[in-house]
């Protein structure tokens, strides 16, 4: 018998030998799982500084909190020793044994927040306590104390410091690439950021604790709640009026029935928005027994009751604060303490439950029913040649105020072409011509254009034009309206009206006596002006700019009418820096808000904050600081170097001026910073030397003694309210790059409108409004067509950042109140 060949089995490998992991490799993990990303990083160190009793927290984050995440407290800081062994794990002064947990109180419980920190990124603290005589600053690194400088010592080093804590994070998860590139979208990081700051504001809004968190090297905040009176108000400042105006507050107490169920004591605190309030995101913020955290039940419960009120697809906001006995929270069931388990979960849940379906019902009496929102402001044709593709987004969270209506345009047109065929019986054009079996495809918006080409009279022979070749019936028309009424704009942008005159007059007769005022000044000048053509516009009389500007009133209303201005080529003198800065202004223009701007009526002034303006078939609410800090702006950039000064009567003090500044609380001057005097000197000292420069390209006179002598004219004969000068020549010294050359012009340019901007005249109230509406908006009307590639040097570019339903919000429109209503 043959035999078969087996194979011989493969021998067993040696099994690996166990082996203890070194510590840097357990430190790594362990704050893999703690710090997933930098937004659980800021949570942790929050809730340091929340534990340190601080009331003041102020965030800085560069790059998504990669590059760095500061976080600064006034809380009762770390002792001098204690700074030796912050960084290592399981350091704590919040827990001594463990039955502690049971009812703990803190945020912090394990020792580990720093330490996971500190394992991944470069850590830097800066502490001081209220009983030390300075602060200290030490610098960690996996946990351990190292030196600033090789070869330097590792312990704290003395510093000045105010009380409270600095804790800086740079380069964080810098030893773990796949988890740093994971991260490349860095906008995203600074969101979660946002939206962890946002939540713990809001909670701890009614304990007064103010948040502020920006972007490093940016003057503006993200969130600022350190002037909030109360929790709404913090609500009010993080999510805007409109959600605020729709909350209700949320707020009931559970006792226990019996002496069984006494451990089933909570009680529930918060804001919830009504019926009528509803997003496309949900945004649900839950704390218990003050820690942010997710509960998935009591969440789905609560969509569930909004979701008998709410449209599809649409959420509600809902802030709660659930307090309970510390023994029924189980807070060590999570590495970011993201979650946590508690007792009675379905009993409580369903408890909440039915509570907020009763409050619901209970504010359930009136309902706004919106049948399709207000939401655009262009159409169409203002969009050709961007297709289909909404405008450039801003970095606001906002809503855009200028999006594209075809369909409700296309709804319009439908129904107003279905009323006139139950009229005439016969298909009718568009533009109220009747065609027999001939389809005009223009939409309304194309016909506004041929209106407003074609001349007054030719418009209305075409409103009346009937088709002869059509015999004539006993129920026919003899013509059909050009527009439906709710579509016939009864206003014409380019009327004035006549306190205009008054106006103007009463600006011309002040600068006149003004100019007799510092008429001795002028007539000393007078020849040399005239004879020297590098100053000739810099420093004229006053009588003489109005009139170059404005002329007669009659002249500044022809102005107003025209729809562009011719403007030459541009100086070949023109620095690089200001072409630079031009194009810059030409490129963030939007053309649609261009053309409304161009086309607008006032209506009239607000508030201090609000003006009211008419653009066709809808009214805006606009915020026109910020068009007026742009127009200001844009105006500085195009005149640069071409200025018409405002000679003061006279001159003031530099110094004076800085140090009234320094004196107003606003400006936030400590005393930390230095003396008073002593500042306000180097202030001065600064602009003394840049003041040639100032002279020269902006009008601005500060001579050798630190005299002010003069101020640009911006625009035509307005002048800035001089009650806030002192700040302006503060923030001069204060906010400008002098070292480099575009950065200081853009500085200058952006000071200056900030003040030209401010619009408020303390001694004459109502000079407000009148310049809002015979000066500034007169003045936005204005566009520019350049005769050469060059960017232009006149006219007002509105950038797409007004394109922002904070700033332009439509309130109204013609057609939907005539649905209502049936009547314009």
């Amino acid at each position: 018998m043959g035999t078969t060949a087996t194979s011989a089995p493969t021998p067993l490998a040696a099994p690996q030998r166990i082996e203890r992991l070194q510590a840097d490799v357990v430190n790594r993990i362990a704050a893999g799982e703690v710090i997933h990303r930098p937004a659980n990083a800021l949570k942790e160190l929050l809730e340091n500084s929340l534990d340190a009793g601080a009331t003041q927290i102020s965030v800085t984050v560069n790059q998504g909190g990669l590059k760095l995440l500061q976080i600064q407290d006034n809380g009762k800081g770390i002792h001098r020793e204690d700074l030796e062994i912050v960084c290592e794990r399981f350091t704590t002064s919040k827990l001594r044994k463990f039955e502690d947990l049971r009812a703990i109180s803190s945020f912090g419980f394990r020792g580990e927040a720093l330490a996971s920190i500190s394992h991944v990124a470069h850590v830097s603290i800066t502490s001081k306590t209220a009983d030390q005589p300075c602060a200290y600053k030490a610098h960690y690194r996996d946990g351990k104390l190292i030196a600033k400088q090789p070869g330097g010592s590792k312990d704290p080093v003395p510093c000045a410091g105010k009380n409270g804590t600095q804790i800086v994070v740079e380069d964080l998860f810098y030893n773990l690439s796949t988890r740093r590139q994971a991260f490349k979208n860095t906008s995203e990081q600074y969101q979660r950021i946002l939206d962890v700051v946002q939540r713990y504001a809001v909670h701890f809004g009614s304990r007064r604790v103010g948040f502020v968190c920006k972007k490093h090297r940016d003057p503006s905040c993200d969130v600022n709640t350190l002037n909030a009176s109360s929790q709404l108000d913090v609500i009010r400042q993080i999510y805007g009026n409109k959600l605020s105006t729709e909350l209700i507050e949320f707020e009931f107490d559970h006792p226990a029935t019996s002496t069984a169920q006494r451990d089933l004591e909570f009680s529930v605190h918060g804001w919830v928005s009504n019926a009528n309030f509803n997003v496309k995101t949900s945004n649900f913020i839950l704390f218990i027994n003050e820690r942010l955290v997710d509960c998935t039940s009591l969440k789905r419960a609560c969509e569930y009751v909004y979701s008998l009120y709410l449209p599809k697809h649409t959420h509600p906001f809902v802030y709660l604060s659930l307090r309970m006995p510390p023994h029924n929270l189980d807070v060590n069931v999570h590495p970011t303490k993201r979650e946590v388990h508690f007792l009675y979960e379905e009993i409580i849940v369903e408890t909440i439950a039915k509570q907020l379906e009763a409050k619901l019902k209970g504010s359930n009496e009136s309902r706004v029913f919106v049948v399709q929102p207000i939401t655009s402001m262009m159409v169409k044709s203002e969009l050709k040649g961007k297709g289909r593709e909404s405008l450039p987004l801003t970095a606001s969270t906002q809503a855009r105020a200028v999006e594209s209506d075809d369909e409700e345009e296309e709804e319009d047109e439908d129904e107003e072409m279905a009323e006139q065929e139950k009229v005439s019986g016969k298909k009718t054009g568009r533009k109220g011509v009747q065609s027999d079996g001939e389809e005009d495809d223009d939409d309304d918006e194309e016909e506004d254009e041929d209106v407003e080409q074609a001349s007054q009279a030719k418009t209305a022979s075409q409103a009346i034009q009937i088709n002869l070749s059509q015999k004539a019936t006993p129920n026919s028309k003899k013509y059909q309206p050009s527009k439906a009424p709710q579509k016939l704009v009864r206003t014409d942008h380019r009327s004035n009206t006549i306190d205009m005159y008054y106006f103007l007059e009463s600006q011309r007769s002040s600068h006149a006596s003004l100019s007799q005022t510092a008429a001795s000044h002028a007539e000393d000048e007078e020849t040399e002006l005239a004879d020297s053509p590098s100053t000739n516009g810099k420093k004229r009389r006053l009588s003489e700019t109005w009139d170059e500007e404005h002329g007669e009133p009659e002249a500044s209303v022809d102005s107003s009418r025209r729809e562009s201005v011719e403007v030459a080529t541009q100086s070949p003198q023109l620095l690089t820096s200001v072409q630079n800065l031009l194009t810059k202004i030409e490129q963030r223009k939007s053309k649609a808000l261009e053309k409304m701007f161009r086309e607008h009526s006032f209506v009239g002034v607000v508030n201090r904050q609000y003006s009211l303006i008419q653009y066709r078939t809808k009214l805006y609410l606009v915020r026109h600081r910020d068009i007026a800090y742009h127009l200001f702006y844009e105006k500085v950039i195009q005149q640069f170097g071409h200025f018409n000064a405002m000679q003061l009567p006279v001159p003031l003090s530099v110094y004076d001026l800085i140090y009234d500044a320094l004196s107003n609380p606003r400006n936030g001057y400590d005393e930390e910073d230095g003396p008073k005097d002593q500042l306000a000197d180097d202030m001065k000292q600064l602009l003394v030397a840049n003041g040639p420069m100032l002279a020269e390209y902006f009008a601005l006179d500060i001579d050798s003694q630190g005299m002010l002598r003069s101020l640009p004219r911006l625009l035509g004969s307005h002048e800035p309210s001089l009650h806030s000068l002192p700040e302006f020549v503060f923030h001069l010294a204060t906010e400008v790059n002098w070292d480099e050359e575009e950065p200081c012009f853009e500085n200058v340019a952006q000071v200056l409108a900030q003040w030209y901007s401010e619009l408020w005249y303390p001694t004459k109230p109502e000079q407000s409004a009148l310049v809002l509406e015979h000066v500034l908006f007169p003045a936005t009307k204005l566009s520019v067509k350049s005769t050469s590639s060059t960017p232009p040097t006149s006219g007002f570019s509105p950038p797409n950042e007004l394109n922002d339903s904070a700033i332009m919000r439509p309130i109204a429109c013609l057609t939907k109140l005539y649905r209502i209503f049936e009547r314009c």
